[in-house]
């Protein structure tokens, strides 16, 4: 998507990954410990399909959840970030009906590392356009954010879509 505008954290390490264009994200998969997020990876509608996007990391944590939207009526409006030394250290999502997370969390020696929150607000709810972050040593180092401009009023005027979804259980 040429015309989104790509919000980074700080820092990226490591293997970059890339979502640009993957907007309507329906479920979250996130593997995690108590001081990292370790991967995570997303369902987004794409022509009416629901399609998953590569795992970025090693689901290798200790806990493992999954996020699944109230799609259409459901949409995320919020992201949370917080990166420590070691990477991303605990992520929160908001929708427009509930928060989901912290994953993760602070490492126990919080105090000490230098750390960098990140909130990503998305209003309208078009304005969201994907994901990008970063794999350092197998686990999330970095997640970031696309964000579209305003294509025309009636995207500020709408904000619940009505995209009929299939769900492709061949994969």
């Amino acid at each position: 998507m040429e015309n989104s505008v790509k919000l980074i954290p700080k820092e990226m390490k490591g293997s970059i990954w890339d979502e640009n264009g993957n907007a309507k994200v329906v479920q979250i998969l996130i593997s995690h410990g108590t001081s990292e997020v370790n991967s995570i990876q997303f369902a987004h509608v794409v022509d009416g399909k629901v399609v998953s996007s590569e795992m970025h990391g090693n689901p290798n944590g200790s806990k493992f959840d999954i996020i699944t939207f109230d799609y259409p009526g459901e949409y995320l409006i919020s992201i949370f970030a917080d990166h420590d030394a070691n990477g991303l250290g605990s992520i929160t999502f908001s929708t427009n009906k509930r928060k989901y997370g912290p994953f993760g969390g602070p490492s126990s020696n919080y105090s000490s590392y230098q750390h960098d929150t990140v909130t990503y607000n998305f209003k309208p709810r078009s304005s969201f356009g994907g994901f990008h972050g970063s794999i350092l040593d197998s686990k999330m180092y970095a997640i970031g954010v696309y964000i579209r401009p305003l294509g025309s009023l009636a995207e500020i005027e709408t904000d619940v879509g009505s995209d009929s979804v299939i769900i492709d259980k061949e994969g």
